[in-house]
């Protein structure tokens, strides 16, 4: 393993300098097309080189392996999932839509009733027969 950890670390090393040769480069530049294509590579190898470090780290520090049974717990999130089916308690009573609107039967929860147009607004009243033709 010492070979794989000096071959990561060259490599790291190696896409920092690339980073920090193109950062010079960018300052040295006349023109936004160009200087904008050298940061572009300057950051991708700084990314490269942060990836090659966190794969020697892991290399190093291997992370424990944590084995789940059958009903698996999500510690991160503090969830539990089940796998297996809950049996079947309830049976459908066929409640319909508006039994919700109603306390006790045909009694609705709100007392007021629709009216009609108020007089006072006169753009509020209701809209007349239109000509429409009898096919369309």
């Amino acid at each position: 393993m010492q070979r794989c950890e000096a071959m990561l670390m060259g490599q790291a090393l190696a896409l920092q300098s690339i980073s920090t040769h193109m950062s010079r480069r960018v300052l040295g530049q006349e023109y936004q097309k160009n200087m904008e294509s050298f940061f572009v590579m300057a950051l991708k190898a700084q990314n490269q080189c942060r990836m090659t470090l966190e794969t020697l780290s892991e290399l190093k520090n291997p992370r424990q392996a944590t084995f789940v049974r059958t009903g698996q717990t999500n510690i991160a999130h503090n969830q539990q999932i089940n796998n297996r089916r809950p049996p079947r308690t309830r049976k459908n009573k066929g409640s319909g839509p508006n039994e919700l609107l109603e306390r006790t039967h045909g009694e609705r929860l709100e007392p007021i009733t629709a009216g009609g147009a108020i007089g006072n607004d006169t753009r509020l009243e209701t809209v007349g027969t239109l000509n429409r033709p009898a096919h369309r």
